[in-house]
């Protein structure tokens, strides 16, 4: 939102809206299509989900364990939740 510009009110954004209804109808329909197909292609579906969503989880958990100490202050206190290389 700009500075300048203040906050629509119900009627007004209703207003805004009602040109646009063919496009949101449209997407309506197309979202219960795709809802439709993944009824029917539940195994496509299912590995198409597990695989969008568990893609970034190794990828963030590599990121992760190579920057873990990149704001560490100090040796975490306690068991250790890290196996440390030992310098000999």
């Amino acid at each position: 939102m700009n500075a300048g510009t203040s906050p629509l009110g119900f009627g007004e954004g209703m207003q805004r809206l009602h040109g646009k209804w063919a496009s949101i109808a449209a997407f309506g329909a197309l979202l219960a299509l795709l809802g439709l197909a993944a009824l029917f292609f539940s195994l496509v579906a299912t590995i198409a989900t597990a695989t969008l969503n568990g893609v970034p989880f190794p990828i963030a958990g590599a990121a992760g364990d190579r920057h873990r100490n990149a704001f560490a202050l100090a040796e975490p206190e306690g068991p250790a939740l890290y196996h440390h290389r030992s310098q000999s």
